[in-house]
């Protein structure tokens, strides 16, 4: 009797530490912190070059804030939860914003900050997370980050980044240079619990730390030679990640339309940095060449059949691991009055459909 007791003790205990395994295998499997994100491929779509028509929703962006021309009138970001979508909206003359938050559902406008001091921001992000909105800026503080309560619409943070602290595999320092040309878009990944950053001019990807705000993994691409343009906002999920470029205004016969550019995190080099805290650490230290051929460029060509001066682009999710994407863009003409030529830019949403 006593030999069947301890055979049972020890059939419970194995039992019971075999189930403790299970649950904390099942937590890595699931948890960007506890252990590395990994891909089953065919769960997920793979993004072919296309070319897609914008249908444009009659929203104008300048009279639902209620601003004149030359009041908040120029939208410079725009993301959303799924329900509300924001909008930047940042004045010429005074270089601060407002952010317009309208119900998706009905283009009902459910609130309007204060006027905040973003400076021109040039790019905003929804973290689900943490519930903020994130907007990045130009000229003077092309390093800052600025985190809004989205319930709110108040600031709650305002902190420069740091990226300059990266080496390139063999190739060059990423120095002060770098770190002076700042960001030019911003994007938030729930997966992966992280901002991807566009590095100004270079169109590098800069990967940040959430709650610290500063880098985490630097990945270099080879964009602008193939495709010149204005690299004016970016987008996320857990597949892609998106840039937009507008037409490009000092050659537009070199690229007469809009386009996205879609980059592969699971064949690229920016998911080992991702992982890079439970794995290698090389991937924190060093820049690394971004693409499934290793030469930087692009996975997919998404071609946008308008030609207006586009601004920000952002997704809800519809299932299937595929999103319903959204692109607010410029509608400009000049009018004249009290003896010159002014400049009128209203600011439309267009649907691009689901890909």
């Amino acid at each position: 009797m006593r030999n069947v007791s301890i055979r049972s003790r020890i059939t419970a205990i194995a039992l019971i530490l075999l189930m403790t395994c299970s649950v904390i295998v099942f937590a890595c499997s699931e948890s960007y912190a506890a252990g590395p994100v990994r891909f089953s491929e065919p769960a997920y779509r793979v993004l072919k070059n296309r070319s897609v028509s914008p249908r444009n929703l009659g929203i104008n962006l300048r009279t639902m804030i209620g601003e004149g021309y030359n009041g908040y009138s120029v939208v410079q970001g725009g993301c959303t939860d799924g329900t509300y979508a924001y909008y930047l909206m940042v004045s010429s003359a005074t270089q601060h914003g407002r952010v317009l938050k309208v119900r998706m559902r009905d283009q009902v406008v459910v609130g309007r900050s204060k006027v905040l001091n973003t400076w021109h921001g040039n790019g905003m992000a929804y973290d689900s997370k943490r519930k903020k909105l994130v907007v990045i800026a130009r000229e003077d503080r092309k390093q800052e980050i600025t985190v809004i309560d989205a319930n709110t619409l108040k600031i709650t943070r305002q902190q420069n980044v740091r990226y300059s602290h990266y080496k390139d595999a063999g190739i060059y320092s990423l120095n002060s240079f770098h770190q002076g040309k700042g960001l030019a878009a911003i994007a938030y990944v729930k997966k992966y619990d992280c901002y991807i950053a566009l590095e100004r001019s270079y169109h590098n990807l800069i990967i940040f730390n959430p709650d610290t705000l500063q880098a985490e993994g630097f990945v270099v691409t080879r964009f602008t030679d193939k495709y010149p343009g204005t690299y004016q906002a970016m987008d996320a999920d857990a597949k892609y990640v998106y840039l937009l470029l507008s037409k490009y205004q000092d050659n537009p016969s070199k690229q007469p339309n809009n386009i996205i550019l879609a980059v592969d995190w699971n064949s690229e080099k920016m998911l080992p940095v991702i992982n890079a805290k439970n794995r290698n650490k090389a991937y924190v230290k060093y820049a690394w060449y971004c693409s499934n051929k290793n030469n930087g460029q692009a996975d997919a060509v998404i071609k946008i059949n308008s030609n207006l001066e586009a601004e920000n682009i952002y997704h809800k999710n519809v299932g299937g691991g595929k999103g319903h994407f959204y692109m607010s863009a410029y509608y400009s003409r000049s009018v004249y009055s009290k003896g010159r030529y002014q400049l009128r830019r209203d600011d439309y949403v267009y649907d691009l459909g689901t890909f």
